[in-house]
């Protein structure tokens, strides 16, 4: 099992703050009552890429992993 270098639980850290950003964006946009589904699903796509590359660093040690599913 490999390890994570110093500075990987950071950058997979930074990838699920942007998640959030992208996320409350779309919420903002929900609140508003602006329901451009197109511009949504593509919101939500770029969310699910970024869960995805926090995972890329964290899929190898299933503790991180569990904590990944906690945080989605």
């Amino acid at each position: 099992m490999p390890n994570l270098t110093a500075t990987q639980p950071l950058e997979a850290i930074g990838h699920l703050y942007e998640t959030l950003r992208i996320l409350k964006s779309v919420l903002k946009e929900i609140e508003r009552g602006a329901m451009r589904g197109i511009e949504i699903s593509k919101s939500l796509a770029a969310a699910w890429f970024r869960v995805n590359c926090c995972r890329h660093y964290t899929e190898s040690d299933v503790n991180y992993e569990d904590l990944n599913v906690e945080a989605m």
